[in-house]
């Protein structure tokens, strides 16, 4: 069944990608479709292909790891006041509002909804500032480290949660989980500075396959090690990331592309492709699709009202208020990231898998569309 299943999933892969295109919105969206399709259509894909699950590992260590080096330590503190007021509540807000909303109907997982549906997706966010033109504008710069720092709060909720009061983990764990953080940030400045200084020396010439090799190498390293320590392997995928600075020469954001290219053209879209098999295997009704539908809609109203009256009082015009609001309500990456945690910990029921990850397609399909629409009626 190996190369049998590799083919068909490949097949699917491409095909949603050229969907995707075609249609202007993110391959996730088919990817996962194909996800579905595949385990309702081919149930041994999921049974019996070992591989699949250790590539859907990976694909969310590099997701992960894509998050954490999309965060710029500039740009969180350029305008720390403005940055951080915007991102605490654009996380508090939205918690709040789908903690209260699922208390209703989903008593005992309403917490576990309201924190996974509170994240945000800092690359689909740049994309449809970008998509709009909004991106020129003064005040992107701190949507898009609102949306850091609301994925940054969304993983240390988790982590509190999950890992020290769901599992009692002890403080010394997270004690050692900072000290291995901060001597592979040293270890990995030095082997990049003095590993180029090297090779220039040398051959005379930078060799920068040393850098993805090492940045490669360290996100498993933490990812390994946070879970060693008792937490999820994607918490220590985005720390890694958070250490790996690419904003400051060209060579940092030719690392990050070219890990994005690793990431996004094999082992993520296997990561989509096995949460819509996930999703088959645990069934699907009518019911989840209205649901998701409903709390999609919540999502995006209690992401979009606080953030739009914090920019309006910075003197913007409200329908670009709006528009910048939009472009923060995708939650995608993050989102999944908790859920899988979660799952994984043998907490969270099918159902709620499937709506959890429903919300996050349809808010990553709809945050562009919504974002250039609310800016061409305002301009």
């Amino acid at each position: 069944m190996g190369l049998e299943a590799l083919l068909l999933l490949m097949t699917s892969i491409v095909i949603s990608a050229i969907l995707a295109h075609k249609l202007g919105v993110s391959s996730a969206l088919f990817e996962v479709i194909a996800g579905v399709l595949i385990g309702l259509f081919f149930p041994t894909f999921f049974y019996e292909v070992e591989w699949l699950r250790i590539f859907a590992d990976i694909g969310l260590v590099f997701l992960m790891f894509v998050a954490g080096m999309e965060v710029s330590a500039k740009m969180l503190v350029s305008d720390l006041k403005t940055n951080l007021s915007l991102g605490i509540a654009s996380f508090i807000v939205p918690f709040l509002t789908m903690y209260g909303f699922a208390m209703l109907f989903f008593k005992e997982k309403a917490f576990v909804l309201a924190l996974a549906t509170s994240s945000t997706a800092v690359g689909v966010t740049y994309l449809a500032l970008e998509n709009s033109e909004l991106i020129k504008d003064k005040s992107a710069q701190n949507i898009l480290a609102a949306a850091m720092i609301n994925d940054v709060i969304s993983l240390l909720a988790m982590s509190i949660w999950l890992y020290v009061i769901l599992y009692e983990v002890e403080l010394v764990s997270f004690i050692q989980l900072i000290l291995v953080v901060i001597a592979v940030a040293l270890s990995t400045h030095f082997a990049r500075v003095y590993g180029n200084r090297f090779t220039m020396t040398l051959f005379g010439i930078e060799v920068h396959e040393l850098d993805i090799k090492i940045a490669c190498a360290l996100a498993c390293f933490l990812a390994i090690a946070v879970e060693f320590l008792g937490a999820h392997a994607a918490i220590g995928a985005f720390l890694a990331g958070l250490i790996i600075e690419t904003e400051e020469e060209i060579h940092g954001k030719r690392l990050l592309n070219k890990v994005k290219q690793i990431g996004f053209g094999f082992f993520i879209p296997i990561f989509f492709v096995y949460v819509g098999i996930l999703i088959a295997k645990f069934g699907i009704d009518i019911n989840q699709i209205l649901w998701m539908i409903i709390f999609a809609f919540i999502a995006i109203l209690s992401r979009m009202i606080p953030l739009a009256l914090i920019i309006f009082v910075n003197n913007v015009n409200f329908r670009n208020a709006l528009a910048f609001a939009a472009s923060t309500t995708p939650r995608l990456s993050v989102a999944l990231a908790l859920t899988m945690a979660i799952l994984e910990a043998g907490i969270l029921p099918g159902f709620i898998l499937n709506i959890i990850v429903g919300i996050a397609l349809i808010t990553t399909c709809l945050a562009p569309v919504l974002t250039d629409k609310l800016h061409k009626k305002s301009a």
